[in-house]
Protein backbone atom coordinates (compact mmCIF):
# COMPACT_ATOMS: atom_id res chain seq x y z
CA UNK A 1 0.00 0.00 0.00
CA UNK A 2 1.41 3.35 -1.02
CA UNK A 3 1.98 5.81 1.80
CA UNK A 4 0.35 9.16 1.20
CA UNK A 5 2.63 12.06 1.94
CA UNK A 6 1.92 15.81 2.06
CA UNK A 7 4.01 17.72 -0.45
CA UNK A 8 5.60 19.91 2.23
CA UNK A 9 6.98 16.79 3.91
CA UNK A 10 8.62 15.35 0.81
CA UNK A 11 12.01 14.00 1.95
CA UNK A 12 15.06 15.80 0.73
CA UNK A 13 18.18 17.39 2.08
CA UNK A 14 19.79 20.41 0.49
CA UNK A 15 22.57 19.18 -1.75
CA UNK A 16 22.49 15.76 -0.03
CA UNK A 17 24.61 17.24 2.74
CA UNK A 18 22.93 14.70 4.98
CA UNK A 19 25.34 12.12 3.62
CA UNK A 20 28.11 14.30 2.26
CA UNK A 21 29.22 15.44 5.68
CA UNK A 22 29.70 12.05 7.25
CA UNK A 23 32.56 10.84 5.13
CA UNK A 24 30.68 8.63 2.70
CA UNK A 25 31.81 10.82 -0.14
CA UNK A 26 33.18 14.23 -0.86
CA UNK A 27 32.13 17.46 -2.45
CA UNK A 28 29.85 20.26 -1.33
CA UNK A 29 26.75 19.10 -3.16
CA UNK A 30 27.18 15.35 -3.68
CA UNK A 31 27.80 12.34 -1.52
CA UNK A 32 30.15 10.75 -3.98
CA UNK A 33 31.52 13.84 -5.60
CA UNK A 34 32.48 14.00 -9.28
CA UNK A 35 33.68 10.66 -10.59
CA UNK A 36 31.92 8.41 -8.12
CA UNK A 37 28.29 9.33 -8.35
CA UNK A 38 25.53 9.31 -5.79
CA UNK A 39 24.27 5.82 -6.63
CA UNK A 40 27.54 4.02 -5.94
CA UNK A 41 27.89 5.93 -2.65
CA UNK A 42 24.36 4.94 -1.66
CA UNK A 43 24.95 1.30 -2.57
CA UNK A 44 27.70 1.10 0.03
CA UNK A 45 25.20 1.82 2.81
CA UNK A 46 23.94 -1.32 4.63
CA UNK A 47 20.37 0.06 4.76
CA UNK A 48 20.29 0.59 0.99
CA UNK A 49 21.78 -2.84 0.36
CA UNK A 50 19.04 -4.33 2.52
CA UNK A 51 16.32 -2.27 0.83
CA UNK A 52 17.46 -3.50 -2.58
CA UNK A 53 17.95 -7.06 -1.31
CA UNK A 54 21.43 -7.29 -2.78
CA UNK A 55 23.10 -10.68 -2.95
CA UNK A 56 26.50 -11.35 -1.39
CA UNK A 57 27.97 -11.43 -4.90
CA UNK A 58 26.47 -8.03 -5.73
CA UNK A 59 27.82 -6.54 -2.48
CA UNK A 60 31.30 -7.85 -3.28
CA UNK A 61 31.12 -6.40 -6.79
CA UNK A 62 30.00 -3.02 -5.42
CA UNK A 63 32.92 -3.01 -2.96
CA UNK A 64 35.32 -3.85 -5.80
CA UNK A 65 33.81 -1.17 -8.06
CA UNK A 66 34.11 1.34 -5.24
CA UNK A 67 37.82 0.64 -4.81
CA UNK A 68 38.43 0.81 -8.57
CA UNK A 69 36.57 4.10 -8.83
CA UNK A 70 38.46 5.53 -5.88
CA UNK A 71 41.81 4.57 -7.43
CA UNK A 72 40.81 5.99 -10.82
CA UNK A 73 39.70 9.26 -9.24
CA UNK A 74 43.06 9.55 -7.45
CA UNK A 75 44.86 9.13 -10.76
CA UNK A 76 42.76 11.89 -12.33
CA UNK A 77 43.39 14.20 -9.38
CA UNK A 78 47.14 13.49 -9.42
CA UNK A 79 47.38 14.19 -13.14
CA UNK A 80 45.41 17.39 -12.71
CA UNK A 81 47.55 18.54 -9.78
CA UNK A 82 50.74 17.92 -11.73
CA UNK A 83 49.53 20.28 -14.46
CA UNK A 84 48.35 23.06 -12.16
CA UNK A 85 50.09 26.39 -12.40
CA UNK A 86 51.69 28.05 -9.34
CA UNK A 87 49.37 30.35 -7.40
CA UNK A 88 50.96 33.44 -8.88
CA UNK A 89 50.24 32.17 -12.39
CA UNK A 90 46.80 30.76 -11.71
CA UNK A 91 44.03 31.55 -14.16
CA UNK A 92 41.54 34.05 -12.69
CA UNK A 93 38.10 32.77 -11.80
CA UNK A 94 35.58 33.10 -14.60
CA UNK A 95 38.09 32.41 -17.35
CA UNK A 96 38.45 29.02 -19.07
CA UNK A 97 40.92 26.74 -17.32
CA UNK A 98 42.11 23.87 -19.58
CA UNK A 99 43.39 21.84 -16.62
CA UNK A 100 40.14 22.13 -14.70
CA UNK A 101 38.09 21.40 -17.81
CA UNK A 102 40.17 18.30 -18.54
CA UNK A 103 39.73 17.10 -14.97
CA UNK A 104 35.97 17.67 -15.05
CA UNK A 105 35.74 15.80 -18.35
CA UNK A 106 37.76 12.85 -17.01
CA UNK A 107 35.64 12.65 -13.86
CA UNK A 108 32.42 12.84 -15.85
CA UNK A 109 33.64 9.96 -18.03
CA UNK A 110 34.55 7.98 -14.91
CA UNK A 111 31.11 8.55 -13.41
CA UNK A 112 29.49 7.47 -16.68
CA UNK A 113 31.49 4.21 -16.68
CA UNK A 114 30.49 3.62 -13.07
CA UNK A 115 26.81 4.12 -13.93
CA UNK A 116 27.15 1.64 -16.81
CA UNK A 117 28.71 -0.94 -14.50
CA UNK A 118 25.89 -0.50 -11.96
CA UNK A 119 23.22 -0.94 -14.62
CA UNK A 120 24.76 -4.29 -15.53
CA UNK A 121 25.14 -5.31 -11.89
CA UNK A 122 21.58 -4.58 -10.71
CA UNK A 123 18.33 -6.02 -11.96
CA UNK A 124 15.49 -3.81 -13.22
CA UNK A 125 13.66 -3.74 -9.89
CA UNK A 126 16.83 -2.80 -8.00
CA UNK A 127 17.71 -0.09 -10.51
CA UNK A 128 14.23 1.43 -10.22
CA UNK A 129 14.31 1.51 -6.41
CA UNK A 130 17.84 2.91 -6.34
CA UNK A 131 16.72 5.71 -8.67
CA UNK A 132 13.88 6.55 -6.26
CA UNK A 133 16.15 6.62 -3.21
CA UNK A 134 18.72 8.69 -5.09
CA UNK A 135 16.05 11.24 -6.00
CA UNK A 136 14.88 11.41 -2.38
CA UNK A 137 18.43 11.97 -1.15
CA UNK A 138 19.15 14.68 -3.70
CA UNK A 139 16.18 16.71 -2.55
CA UNK A 140 16.00 20.25 -4.00
CA UNK A 141 19.26 19.86 -5.95
CA UNK A 142 17.61 17.25 -8.22
CA UNK A 143 15.78 20.14 -9.87
CA UNK A 144 19.05 21.18 -11.49
CA UNK A 145 19.12 17.96 -13.51
CA UNK A 146 17.95 18.37 -17.14
CA UNK A 147 16.26 14.94 -17.17
CA UNK A 148 14.03 15.86 -14.21
CA UNK A 149 13.27 19.28 -15.68
CA UNK A 150 12.23 17.65 -18.96
CA UNK A 151 10.31 14.85 -17.26
CA UNK A 152 8.18 17.27 -15.24
CA UNK A 153 7.82 19.75 -18.09
CA UNK A 154 9.21 22.66 -16.06
CA UNK A 155 9.07 25.87 -18.11
CA UNK A 156 11.55 28.74 -18.10
CA UNK A 157 9.58 30.88 -15.66
CA UNK A 158 9.34 28.00 -13.19
CA UNK A 159 13.02 27.17 -13.66
CA UNK A 160 14.04 30.76 -12.85
CA UNK A 161 11.98 30.63 -9.66
CA UNK A 162 13.47 27.26 -8.65
CA UNK A 163 17.02 28.48 -9.31
CA UNK A 164 16.36 31.49 -7.07
CA UNK A 165 15.22 29.13 -4.30
CA UNK A 166 18.33 26.96 -4.72
CA UNK A 167 20.48 30.09 -4.64
CA UNK A 168 19.05 30.89 -1.21
CA UNK A 169 19.77 27.31 -0.11
CA UNK A 170 23.43 27.63 -1.11
CA UNK A 171 23.70 30.99 0.65
CA UNK A 172 22.34 29.54 3.89
CA UNK A 173 24.67 26.55 3.61
CA UNK A 174 27.69 28.81 3.07
CA UNK A 175 26.76 30.95 6.07
CA UNK A 176 26.42 27.88 8.27
CA UNK A 177 29.75 26.51 7.07
CA UNK A 178 31.50 29.79 7.80
CA UNK A 179 30.04 29.89 11.31
CA UNK A 180 31.08 26.30 11.99
CA UNK A 181 34.59 26.90 10.67
CA UNK A 182 34.99 29.78 13.10
CA UNK A 183 33.63 27.66 15.94
CA UNK A 184 36.08 24.86 15.10
CA UNK A 185 39.00 27.29 15.19
CA UNK A 186 37.99 28.44 18.67
CA UNK A 187 36.98 25.10 20.15
CA UNK A 188 38.92 23.05 22.67
CA UNK A 189 41.66 21.05 20.91
CA UNK A 190 41.22 18.22 23.40
CA UNK A 191 37.77 17.60 21.96
CA UNK A 192 38.46 18.59 18.37
CA UNK A 193 37.16 15.30 16.93
CA UNK A 194 34.09 15.38 19.13
CA UNK A 195 33.43 18.96 18.05
CA UNK A 196 33.63 17.92 14.42
CA UNK A 197 31.09 15.15 15.04
CA UNK A 198 28.82 17.67 16.76
CA UNK A 199 29.12 20.06 13.84
CA UNK A 200 28.30 17.31 11.35
CA UNK A 201 25.13 16.51 13.26
CA UNK A 202 24.16 20.16 13.60
CA UNK A 203 24.81 20.83 9.94
CA UNK A 204 22.78 17.80 8.87
CA UNK A 205 19.93 19.07 11.04
CA UNK A 206 20.19 22.47 9.42
CA UNK A 207 20.43 20.88 5.96
CA UNK A 208 17.29 18.86 6.63
CA UNK A 209 15.41 21.99 7.70
CA UNK A 210 16.68 24.00 4.72
CA UNK A 211 15.86 21.14 2.38
CA UNK A 212 12.29 20.76 3.63
CA UNK A 213 11.70 24.49 3.41
CA UNK A 214 13.12 24.58 -0.11
CA UNK A 215 10.97 21.61 -1.19
CA UNK A 216 7.91 23.39 0.18
CA UNK A 217 8.78 26.52 -1.81
CA UNK A 218 9.44 24.51 -4.97
CA UNK A 219 6.08 22.79 -4.43
CA UNK A 220 4.36 26.16 -4.73
CA UNK A 221 6.12 26.76 -8.04
CA UNK A 222 5.03 23.46 -9.62
CA UNK A 223 1.57 22.65 -10.91
CA UNK A 224 -0.61 19.99 -9.30
CA UNK A 225 0.19 17.59 -12.12
CA UNK A 226 3.94 18.18 -11.82
CA UNK A 227 3.87 17.58 -8.07
CA UNK A 228 1.94 14.35 -8.55
CA UNK A 229 4.43 13.12 -11.14
CA UNK A 230 7.41 14.03 -8.96
CA UNK A 231 5.88 12.24 -5.95
CA UNK A 232 5.45 9.14 -8.12
CA UNK A 233 9.12 9.34 -9.16
CA UNK A 234 10.14 9.38 -5.49
CA UNK A 235 8.46 6.06 -4.78
CA UNK A 236 7.98 4.76 -1.25
CA UNK A 237 9.66 6.95 1.41
CA UNK A 238 13.10 5.72 2.40
CA UNK A 239 13.91 6.29 6.08
CA UNK A 240 17.02 8.47 5.78
CA UNK A 241 16.89 9.31 9.48
CA UNK A 242 17.45 5.68 10.37
CA UNK A 243 20.40 5.10 8.03
CA UNK A 244 23.77 4.12 9.49
CA UNK A 245 27.13 3.75 7.79
CA UNK A 246 29.24 0.60 7.48
CA UNK A 247 30.70 1.25 10.95
CA UNK A 248 27.32 1.46 12.62
CA UNK A 249 27.26 5.25 13.07
CA UNK A 250 24.05 7.19 12.55
CA UNK A 251 24.19 9.49 9.56
CA UNK A 252 21.52 11.75 10.91
CA UNK A 253 20.31 12.52 14.43
CA UNK A 254 18.50 15.80 14.81
CA UNK A 255 18.50 15.40 18.60
CA UNK A 256 22.27 15.16 18.91
CA UNK A 257 24.41 17.97 20.30
CA UNK A 258 27.70 18.28 22.16
CA UNK A 259 26.13 16.97 25.37
CA UNK A 260 24.79 13.82 23.70
CA UNK A 261 28.13 13.18 22.01
CA UNK A 262 30.03 13.63 25.26
CA UNK A 263 27.57 11.29 26.92
CA UNK A 264 28.93 8.43 24.79
CA UNK A 265 32.44 8.89 26.19
CA UNK A 266 33.38 6.37 28.94
CA UNK A 267 35.19 9.05 30.98
CA UNK A 268 32.13 11.30 30.91
CA UNK A 269 29.84 8.44 31.91
CA UNK A 270 32.15 7.74 34.81
CA UNK A 271 32.04 11.41 35.82
CA UNK A 272 28.24 11.31 35.83
CA UNK A 273 28.27 8.04 37.81
CA UNK A 274 25.84 6.35 35.46
CA UNK A 275 24.31 3.10 36.64
CA UNK A 276 24.47 -0.02 34.48
CA UNK A 277 20.78 0.40 33.72
CA UNK A 278 21.23 4.03 32.68
CA UNK A 279 24.15 3.19 30.40
CA UNK A 280 22.15 0.40 28.76
CA UNK A 281 19.19 2.74 28.25
CA UNK A 282 21.41 5.36 26.59
CA UNK A 283 22.93 2.67 24.38
CA UNK A 284 19.40 1.89 23.22
CA UNK A 285 19.14 5.55 22.16
CA UNK A 286 16.61 6.44 24.85
CA UNK A 287 16.43 10.24 25.40
CA UNK A 288 18.99 11.49 27.91
CA UNK A 289 16.33 13.70 29.48
CA UNK A 290 14.39 10.61 30.53
CA UNK A 291 17.40 8.54 31.58
CA UNK A 292 19.51 11.02 33.57
CA UNK A 293 18.69 12.33 37.02
CA UNK A 294 18.45 16.14 37.40
CA UNK A 295 21.89 16.36 39.03
CA UNK A 296 23.40 14.35 36.17
CA UNK A 297 21.73 16.54 33.57
CA UNK A 298 23.13 19.63 35.28
CA UNK A 299 26.65 18.20 35.34
CA UNK A 300 26.43 17.12 31.70
CA UNK A 301 25.42 20.66 30.69
CA UNK A 302 28.46 21.97 32.60
CA UNK A 303 30.81 19.58 30.79
CA UNK A 304 29.35 20.56 27.41
CA UNK A 305 29.98 24.22 28.19
CA UNK A 306 33.52 23.51 29.41
CA UNK A 307 34.27 21.52 26.26
CA UNK A 308 33.59 24.56 24.09
CA UNK A 309 36.27 26.69 25.72
CA UNK A 310 36.31 30.33 24.49
CA UNK A 311 33.82 29.43 21.75
CA UNK A 312 31.14 29.34 24.46
CA UNK A 313 31.08 33.13 24.32
CA UNK A 314 29.65 32.97 20.79
CA UNK A 315 26.57 31.10 22.05
CA UNK A 316 23.43 33.30 22.22
CA UNK A 317 22.26 31.64 25.47
CA UNK A 318 25.57 32.44 27.18
CA UNK A 319 25.48 36.03 25.93
CA UNK A 320 21.89 36.41 27.19
CA UNK A 321 22.47 34.76 30.56
CA UNK A 322 25.52 36.95 31.31
CA UNK A 323 23.79 40.06 29.90
CA UNK A 324 26.87 41.05 27.88
CA UNK A 325 26.60 44.56 26.44
CA UNK A 326 27.72 45.69 22.97
CA UNK A 327 31.06 47.00 24.19
CA UNK A 328 31.87 43.71 25.90
CA UNK A 329 30.81 41.73 22.84
CA UNK A 330 33.11 43.82 20.62
CA UNK A 331 36.03 43.26 22.97
CA UNK A 332 35.38 39.51 23.19
CA UNK A 333 35.03 39.26 19.41
CA UNK A 334 38.47 40.85 19.02
CA UNK A 335 39.99 38.42 21.52
CA UNK A 336 38.42 35.41 19.79
CA UNK A 337 39.62 36.59 16.39
CA UNK A 338 43.16 36.66 17.73
CA UNK A 339 42.77 33.15 19.14
CA UNK A 340 41.49 31.79 15.84
CA UNK A 341 44.44 33.29 13.98
CA UNK A 342 46.95 31.93 16.51
CA UNK A 343 45.53 28.42 16.22
CA UNK A 344 45.61 28.62 12.44
CA UNK A 345 49.27 29.59 12.66
CA UNK A 346 50.00 26.59 14.89
CA UNK A 347 48.39 24.23 12.42
CA UNK A 348 50.12 25.88 9.45
CA UNK A 349 53.51 25.60 11.16
CA UNK A 350 52.99 21.91 11.77
CA UNK A 351 51.83 21.36 8.19
CA UNK A 352 54.86 23.21 6.81
CA UNK A 353 57.19 21.11 8.97
CA UNK A 354 55.61 17.92 7.63
CA UNK A 355 55.91 19.13 4.05
CA UNK A 356 59.56 20.09 4.58
CA UNK A 357 60.34 16.70 6.07
CA UNK A 358 58.78 14.96 3.07
CA UNK A 359 60.62 17.20 0.61
CA UNK A 360 63.97 16.43 2.23
CA UNK A 361 63.25 12.70 2.10
CA UNK A 362 62.76 10.96 5.42
CA UNK A 363 64.93 7.92 6.19
CA UNK A 364 63.09 4.65 6.77
CA UNK A 365 62.15 4.27 10.42
CA UNK A 366 60.39 1.70 12.52
CA UNK A 367 56.59 2.22 12.26
CA UNK A 368 56.27 2.17 16.06
CA UNK A 369 58.93 4.89 16.39
CA UNK A 370 57.22 6.97 13.69
CA UNK A 371 53.86 6.63 15.46
CA UNK A 372 55.43 7.77 18.72
CA UNK A 373 56.95 10.81 16.98
CA UNK A 374 53.61 11.78 15.43
CA UNK A 375 51.82 11.31 18.75
CA UNK A 376 54.34 13.59 20.44
CA UNK A 377 53.86 16.26 17.77
CA UNK A 378 50.08 16.07 18.17
CA UNK A 379 50.48 16.36 21.92
CA UNK A 380 52.67 19.45 21.52
CA UNK A 381 50.08 21.03 19.24
CA UNK A 382 47.26 20.21 21.65
CA UNK A 383 49.21 21.55 24.64
CA UNK A 384 50.13 24.77 22.82
CA UNK A 385 46.56 25.28 21.65
CA UNK A 386 45.12 24.59 25.09
CA UNK A 387 47.58 27.06 26.61
CA UNK A 388 46.39 29.66 24.11
CA UNK A 389 42.79 28.89 25.07
CA UNK A 390 43.48 29.33 28.78
CA UNK A 391 45.18 32.65 28.12
CA UNK A 392 42.19 33.79 26.08
CA UNK A 393 39.76 32.74 28.80
CA UNK A 394 41.77 34.85 31.22
CA UNK A 395 41.56 37.85 28.87
CA UNK A 396 37.82 37.39 28.42
CA UNK A 397 37.42 37.20 32.20
CA UNK A 398 39.01 40.64 32.44
CA UNK A 399 36.26 41.99 30.16
CA UNK A 400 33.50 40.63 32.40
CA UNK A 401 32.22 42.19 35.57
CA UNK A 402 32.67 40.36 38.86
CA UNK A 403 29.05 39.21 38.89
CA UNK A 404 29.33 37.99 35.29
CA UNK A 405 32.49 36.02 36.10
CA UNK A 406 30.76 34.41 39.07
CA UNK A 407 27.70 33.56 36.97
CA UNK A 408 29.82 31.98 34.24
CA UNK A 409 31.91 30.06 36.78
CA UNK A 410 28.69 28.67 38.23
CA UNK A 411 27.54 27.60 34.76
CA UNK A 412 30.84 25.76 34.22
CA UNK A 413 30.78 23.90 37.53
CA UNK A 414 33.79 21.97 38.79
CA UNK A 415 36.59 21.70 36.19
CA UNK A 416 36.68 18.42 34.28
CA UNK A 417 39.97 16.95 33.07
CA UNK A 418 39.35 16.47 29.36
CA UNK A 419 42.68 14.69 28.98
CA UNK A 420 40.69 11.66 30.19
CA UNK A 421 39.13 11.46 26.75
CA UNK A 422 42.37 12.22 24.92
CA UNK A 423 45.19 9.79 24.23
CA UNK A 424 48.96 10.52 24.26
CA UNK A 425 48.81 11.92 20.74
CA UNK A 426 45.89 14.22 21.43
CA UNK A 427 43.40 11.82 19.83
CA UNK A 428 40.07 10.86 21.34
CA UNK A 429 40.50 7.56 23.20
CA UNK A 430 36.94 6.41 22.46
CA UNK A 431 35.00 7.01 19.28
CA UNK A 432 32.28 9.66 19.52
CA UNK A 433 29.72 6.91 18.91
CA UNK A 434 30.95 5.14 22.01
CA UNK A 435 32.40 2.13 20.18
Amino acid sequence: MRIKRPWAMTPGVAGVLLLALVGIGQGQLGIGGPGEGIKLALLRLPAVQKELELTAKQKAEIARLGEETKAAKKEVDSASKAQEKPKGQAIPKGLPDPVREARDSALAALESRTETSLRKLLDSKQRARLAEISLQVEGPQAFLRPELIDSLGIDEVQLDQIQAILGSVRQLQDQAKAAQKRSAELGTIALEKVTKEQQKVQFRGLALKIGKNAMSEIGRVLSKGQKAKYTKLLGEPFNLAGVIDAEGRKLFDDAADMASLLLKMPAVREELKLSVEQAAALDRDEPAGKVLKPVQQTRLAQLALQSEGPAAFTRPEVIRSLKLDDEQLDQIAGILEGLGESRRQLRDARKQADELRKAEGEPEVDPAVEKTRKDQEKQKLATAADTLGKGVMSRIASVLTRSQREAFRKQLGEPFDFSKVRGPGGQITARPDGK
